[in-house]
């Protein structure tokens, strides 16, 4: 699975009112069930970048 997609995923599906760090991982940790410590910084890098996206959609 790729963390990228994946995360636009929880950010299509989830009502943005529940949107959170912890869901987020929560999520991440059910549907990408190889995810390691290593991953930290791509998902970290990742859901930065889905934000700036994700707040001007909302806003709309």
């Amino acid at each position: 699975m790729d963390i990228s997609s994946e995360l636009t995923s929880y950010f299509n599906d989830t009502n943005y009112e529940k949107w959170s760090c912890m869901d987020c991982l929560e999520y991440l940790k059910e549907v990408c069930a190889h995810l390691t410590s290593n991953d930290r910084d791509e998902i970290f890098q990742n859901y930065k970048a889905q934000l700036p996206s994700m707040s001007s959609r909302s806003s709309m």
